[in-house]
């Protein structure tokens, strides 16, 4: 999402980190429930404090749920993203609507990455691997089958399609 014009100071985050780091988080990614139990690297500071400051070069490991709504130690995006949206409106009363929209959107999809990093609702790698161990044909054997890929297939695409409810997916 670009959050961006021309006549107004952008966010400027910078959330660049070292290589070796970012294999690190790499890593991390790949163990399975990664997003409830892993801790990644970010950078500590990810937004200048004025428009002529660089940020810092430090890092910091969090989880994603900190990453999102911060902590002692971290602003977290959602708080970052709710002051750039202040100053927004302050900036431009006349388009507070918009921007309380834009933010409302924001936050709707924060809520599932934050439901998912809390364990609330499960990602879509552990719901996928409860369908498929849970499929009357999976022998145990790790092997998704040409039946189970058909009902996942048929599973996914009734979801999307509204034909089939998908609450157990979505925050509360």
């Amino acid at each position: 999402m670009c959050i961006r014009d021309s006549s107004e100071p952008a966010l400027n985050a910078n959330f660049y980190i070292p290589m070796s780091l970012l294999h690190e988080n790499f890593a991390r990614a790949h163990k399975r429930n990664a997003l409830r139990t892993q801790k990644f690297w970010f950078r500590r500071q990810f937004i200048p404090t004025s428009p002529s400051e660089e940020t810092k070069d430090e890092y910091i490991e969090l989880s994603i749920e900190h990453f999102l709504t911060g902590n002692a130690e971290y602003l977290g995006l959602l708080p970052a993203y709710k002051q750039f949206i202040d100053f927004k409106i302050s900036a431009e009363p006349d388009k507070k609507e918009f921007w309380l929209k834009l933010f409302e959107d924001y936050v709707k999809s924060i809520q599932i990455l934050l439901a998912r990093a809390k364990g609330e609702i499960p990602t879509l790698a552990a719901w996928i691997r409860t369908f498929v161990t849970s499929h009357p044909d999976y022998k145990k054997d790790s092997i998704v089958s040409r039946s189970i890929a058909d009902a996942l297939y048929t599973e996914i695409y009734a979801i999307s399609n509204g034909q089939k409810e998908k609450q157990h997916l979505l925050p509360k």
